[in-house]
């Protein structure tokens, strides 16, 4: 993937996967990616030759990768929700926590969920992890 910079970022809310956080936490890597729910899903499906037109998701919901990524810093006060639950009920994580879970994750190989990164004067102050059915 083809990082983009890390500042400025236009966007407050951007959508993707972890990609990586740096040693002592202080920075994220996000695997940028476009979210699409319904009718926009099916059509975003068709138009990247995934579906056949005509044709409809099973689950409407399509995830675009957008083969970017995107080096933002962690604020002090991050502000992390995961599903804990397998429901689409969040639940306040400690965001060291959700750093170790990350990394045992990563590590393991093993998939780690969508999130959504609110980005306030450049870095990252919220993550809320995407449910999906």
């Amino acid at each position: 993937m083809t990082p983009v910079p890390s500042s400025p970022i236009a966007e407050d809310r951007l959508f993707g996967q972890i990609a990586d956080v740096n040693q002592d936490g202080s920075r994220i890597v996000i695997a940028l990616e476009q979210l699409f729910l319904d009718e926009e899903a099916n059509q975003a499906a068709i138009a990247d030759g995934v579906l056949e037109p005509g044709n409809s998701l099973p689950n409407p919901i399509y995830i675009r990768d957008l083969h970017r990524q995107a080096e933002l810093p962690l604020s002090e006060s991050l502000v992390v929700q995961m599903n804990t639950t397998g429901t689409p009920d969040l639940e306040s994580v400690e965001p060291a926590e959700f750093i170790t879970q990350f990394r045992q994750a990563h590590a393991k190989g093993q998939y780690f969920g969508w999130y959504w990164f609110f980005v306030a004067d450049g870095q990252v102050v919220r993550i809320e992890q995407q449910y999906v059915p």
